[in-house]
C-alpha cells in the first residue's frame, strides 16, 4: 500500500493502463475461446437428440452474433466513420464518409464474387471422377435420402453439422474488428484523467467481450484448422492491449487533417466491409433455414438490444 501511496498521479496512471493492458488480453482471448467449449461438445457427442440440441443452439448464438454485429456496424462503427471525417471540414458536399462505407461493402463483394468465379472455373474444367469427388459430401446426403425410403431401411435423421462459414469473410471479420480494437486501445491509451479512463475501458471491455465471443464463434465454424482459429483469437486479443501501449508511448496525439482523412476514410472500408459480412454471411446462413426460425429472429433482437443499451449508456 505504501508504494501505491507514493505513486503521482501520471504514474499512477500508467499503473492504472498497464494493469487495463493484460485484463483486456485476458478476457477478450477467454471469451474468443469461450465457443469452442460448445463446439467441441457438439462435434463429440453421438446421441443424435443431444446433437440436434447443441445444433440449435449453436444456431441461436449465431443469431446473437448476428445482432451484435448489426449493431456494431450501424450504430458503433458508421456514427465514428461520419463524425472524423466531418471534423476534417472538407470544402464538399459530396458524402466522403458514405462513400466510403458503400466503397468497402462493394470491395468485398467484388473480391469474394471474383474468388467464387475461379473456383467455378477451376471445378468445370475437372474431368468427371474429379468432378464427382468435388461433389462427394453432396452425393452422399443424396444417397442416405433414397435409402432411407427403402422399407427394410432403419433410418436415423442425421443432424446436419453447421454450414462452414467462407474462409475468406472469416478473415475479413477478424482483420475489420482487429483494426477497430486498435483504434480503440488507442482511445484508452491517449487518456490522462484516471476517470476518463475507467469510463471509456468500461465501456470498451463490456463491448469488446460480447464482440470477442461472436467472433470465436464464427472462426470456429469457418474452414480454418484449430490451430489457425487459436491463433487468430490471440491475434484478436492482442489488438486492444496494443493500440493501449502504442497510447502509452505518445505524448501528444495531433492528426493532421490528411492523416484524420485517411484514417476516417479506412475505417470508412472497414465498417463497409463490416456491413457486408453481416448481411451477406452471418444473418441469412441463419435465417433462411425453416427451423425454430422466430426464436432465431428473437434472439437477433436480442443481441441488437444488447448492443443497443451499451452503446445508449456509453454516449450519456
Amino acid at each position: 500500500m505504501g508504494f501505491f501511496e507514493n505513486l503521482s498521479e501520471e504514474s499512477w496512471t500508467t499503473v492504472v493502463k498497464g494493469s487495463f493492458v493484460v485484463g483486456l488480453f485476458l478476457f477478450t482471448l477467454m471469451f474468443a475461446l469461450l465457443p469452442m467449449i460448445v463446439i467441441k461438445s457438439y462435434r463429440t457427442e453421438r446421441d443424435p437428440d443431444k446433437r440436434t440440441q447443441y445444433s440449435r443452439l449453436i444456431g441461436l448464438l449465431n443469431c446473437f452474433a448476428g445482432g451484435v454485429f448489426l449493431g456494431t456496424a450501424m450504430l458503433h462503427l458508421l456514427p465514428n466513420v461520419i463524425d472524423m471525417l466531418n471534423e476534417v471540414k472538407l470544402e464538399t458536399k459530396f458524402p466522403i464518409a458514405e462513400f466510403t462505407v458503400a466503397f468497402g461493402f462493394l470491395l468485398v463483394m467484388v473480391v469474394e464474387q471474383t474468388a467464387l468465379a475461379c473456383k467455378e472455373q477451376e471445378v468445370d474444367t475437372l474431368n468427371p471422377i474429379q468432378r464427382l469427388n468435388q461433389r462427394g459430401p453432396v452425393i452422399d446426403s443424396e444417397i442416405c435420402g433414397l435409402r432411407s425410403q427403402e422399407p427394410s431401411a432403419t433410418y436415423l435423421p442425421e443432424t446436419v453439422e453447421p454450414k462452414p462459414t467462407s474462409y475468406l469473410r472469416s478473415v475479413l471479420l477478424l482483420t475489420v474488428l482487429s483494426l477497430h480494437s486498435l483504434f480503440e486501445g488507442l482511445a484508452i491509451g491517449l487518456q490522462n484523467n484516471i476517470e476518463s479512463i475507467f469510463n471509456i475501458f468500461a465501456a470498451v471491455m463490456i463491448h469488446k467481450l460480447i464482440v470477442a465471443f461472436s467472433v470465436g464463434l464464427s472462426l470456429l465454424q469457418s474452414k480454418l484448422h484449430m490451430a489457425s482459429v487459436l491463433s487468430l483469437d490471440v491475434l484478436f486479443a492482442l489488438m486492444s492491449p496494443s493500440g493501449l501501449v502504442l497510447g502509452l508511448f505518445v505524448d501528444t496525439f495531433q492528426s493532421s487533417p490528411r492523416q484524420q482523412l485517411f484514417s476516417g476514410m479506412l475505417q470508412g472500408i472497414a465498417c463497409g466491409t463490416f456491413i457486408y459480412i453481416t448481411c451477406f454471411e452471418v444473418l441469412p446462413k441463419e435465417l433462411t433455414q425453416g427451423r425454430d426460425r422466430l426464436l432465431k429472429l428473437l434472439t437477433l433482437l436480442v443481441g441488437f438490444s444488447v448492443t443497443v443499451g451499451i452503446i445508449f449508456i456509453d454516449g450519456r
